[in-house]
């Protein structure tokens, strides 16, 4: 293998491992090349190594480590008299502001935990808060600069061999020695990335996974690549979850579920049956729960005025049945979390966890629970869709939130049942509530308050006409819908009670996140629907009665509806905002889903999976 050949092969994982260690794109991309021209200049005993790419990262860690270094000796070194200090360069300002986007208690946790390797029960014994708010704190941190720095990462590029090679000559010529230049706090970002890439895990789980999208997807029309039979489904739903593909039928007799491996579109398990809830003119409503823990399936009866639901678990490696449950609880009082699914039982005044693997109760709570709901944080917005369909997703944090209904939120954990500590009286009168990102946002006629979780101070972020929906909007932003007296719809972004930018949509009655953009919606069919990027930009106008699933970090597919059972497909490259034509198929809403190049429809009675691309 020759130079350019091994630049070629190796050079953009390089670039993410710089990347992680520093935190900073542009920094990156100079200490890879500083990196390879050291290569170039030794390529030819380089080149009869066993492992030349191991070499290549070792120098990539000690030109940005030895910086860090020599930093901590000037830091500590003593000082007789101060010094004029430069100002800070345009890589620190950058840095500065991407950090500067979490909240003040995540940036703090980080910076004594990976910094300064205090542990987590010192962090929480210095800052008066339960080793659980911390371990928050940490993961929250971590995958909100994880989501930032993916999305840069997604624009870096690199320059040829030859240009590396030219450097090389250049700097052999002139004897011209380079340095590495960084910010200071990117070592926060360094020693957080480095724990995702390098695999290392300190207290906590990773994050939940935003894939990297390395180029514009290149659609082609669609390709067939297997099916698996329905085995009689009469109205099935599908979702798609960590490679696999789910379809559930709530409407025959019972309940059926069945699944795909997206792979080769071969059956996962046999199709599991579960037992009616009830008589057949008694059911209610089916609601199926689908996280990489459980495939829980929900359906509810009402006999004279009085709901029962009935909540199967289904291992989804296996299709075996867990367990099933029974409780008063309506079907959307069920929420699942990390390891425990919690019943809230209005009429009871309880709230129960049960363990996802064996089904036994964990704990119960007396408590009057108007509301039950969980945090959701910036990586869960890198699931496919969440506004279409049965299939719905569960929560990936443990904070549990009840709202009495009158003016108190209480904080429990999940796994245990315990309160935190924490609650937080004077909640205004509202029409509903969304915890994102560390923030309770609580709706009401016309304003949209923010309760800051960590310190617990309600501030109103914003007032209007009318506030009617709001919706997370990107990594650190509430969108929300503001009716003005005139009759105008206009979507507003707020961050930190600051308008960042307000968009006109008439007709808007409906947000839903696309990845960490928003799709805007209104209620006829003539409405259309506009996806908007985090700075305000339509980046697609489509039908109302459309979808738009995320595909990846920055790939879509729209999905547009000619009629009840015929839709027109059309792919959407990252930074690029034009329809693709990928073909039309006779399938139902509710009836396809996709994810990364795979999209599985039901189609003739069968579930078909499809390519995207060539």
């Amino acid at each position: 293998m020759d130079f350019a050949e091994f630049y070629q092969a190796t050079s953009p994982r390089t670039l993410r491992y710089a990347y992680g260690l520093t935190g900073d794109l542009a920094q990156a991309q100079d200490v890879v090349q500083e990196a390879y021209i050291r290569a170039w200049q030794r390529w030819r005993r380089l080149s009869g190594y066993d492992d030349a790419e191991a070499w290549l990262r070792l120098v990539v860690s000690r030109l940005v480590f030895d910086w860090w270094r020599h930093l901590r000796v000037r830091r500590n070194a003593p000082v007789e008299s101060p010094a004029p200090v430069p100002p800070p360069s345009e890589d620190t300002m950058l840095v500065v502001a991407a950090l500067k986007k979490l909240p003040e208690r995540q940036r703090q946790a980080l910076a004594l935990h990976y910094l300064l390797d205090v542990s987590v029960a010192s962090i929480a014994a210095e800052l008066r808060v339960s080793e659980g708010t911390v371990k928050s704190w940490l993961s929250r941190g971590r995958d909100n600069l994880a989501t930032v720095l993916t999305a840069e990462m997604s624009q870096a590029r690199m320059g040829s061999a030859a240009d590396v090679a030219e450097l090389g000559r250049r700097r052999r010529r002139t004897r011209v020695a380079a340095t590495v230049t960084a910010a200071g706090l990117v070592v926060i970002a360094v020693i957080v990335l480095t724990t995702a890439v390098l695999g290392r895990n300190r207290t906590m789980p990773p994050p939940p996974t935003i894939n990297p999208t390395g180029s514009p997807m290149v659609f082609s029309p669609l390709r067939r690549v297997g099916s698996m039979p329905l085995d009689g489904l009469a109205y099935p739903e599908v979702a798609v979850q960590n490679g696999r593909a789910y379809v559930i039928d709530t409407a025959a007799p019972g309940v059926r579920v069945l699944a795909m491996n997206l792979a080769d579109g071969s059956q996962a398990w046999p199709r599991v049956d579960l037992p009616p809830a009830g008589p057949a003119d008694s059911v209610l409503v089916g609601r199926i729960l689908i996280t990489p823990q459980v495939v829980m399936v929900l359906t509810g009866t009402s006999t004279q005025g009085v709901t029962t639901t009935t909540a199967s678990a289904i291992d989804p490696a296996t299709g075996q049945k867990r367990w099933s449950r029974t409780s008063s609880a309506e079907p959307d009082d069920v929420q699942v979390f990390p390891g425990v699914a919690v019943f809230a039982d209005r009429a009871a005044g309880t709230i129960v966890g049960v363990d996802l693997q064996t089904g036994d109760t964990r704990w119960q709570v007396a408590t009057p629970a108007h509301r039950v709901f969980g945090m959701t944080v910036p990586g869960d917005l890198a699931r496919s869709d969440l506004d279409t369909g049965t299939p719905t997703m569960g929560n990936s944090e443990d904070q549990l939130y009840v709202s009495d209904g009158k003016e108190t939120i209480t904080e429990y954990a999940a796994s245990t049942g315990n309160p935190t500590g924490r609650a937080w009286h004077g909640i205004p009168p509202n029409d509903g509530f969304l915890a994102y990102n560390g923030d309770i946002y609580i709706r009401s006629a016309r304003e949209l308050y923010r309760l800051h979780v960590d310190d617990g101070k309600l501030s109103r972020e914003y007032a209007g006409g009318g506030v009617t929906a709001m919706s997370p909007c990107g990594l650190a932003d509430i969108c929300l819908i503001d009716v003005a007296e005139s009759g105008g719809h206009n979507v507003v972004a707020v961050h930190d009670g600051q308008v960042k930018w307000t968009v006109s949509v008439p007709r808007a009655t409906r947000l839903a996140p696309v990845g960490l953009a928003l799709r805007v919606a209104g209620n006829a069919a003539n409405d259309g629907a506009v996806v908007l990027a985090t700075d305000g930009r339509e980046v697609l106008r489509t039908r109302e009665d459309s979808r738009v699933l995320r595909l990846d970090a920055g790939n879509l597919l729209v999905c547009e509806w000619t009629n009840e059972r015929s839709v027109r497909l059309s792919g959407v490259p990252a930074g690029a905002p034009q329809l693709e034509s990928l073909g039309g198929l006779d399938t139902a809403q509710g009836q396809l889903a996709a994810e990364g190049t795979a999209l599985v429809a039901v189609v003739g009675g069968e579930l078909v999976l499809y390519s995207m691309v060539g």
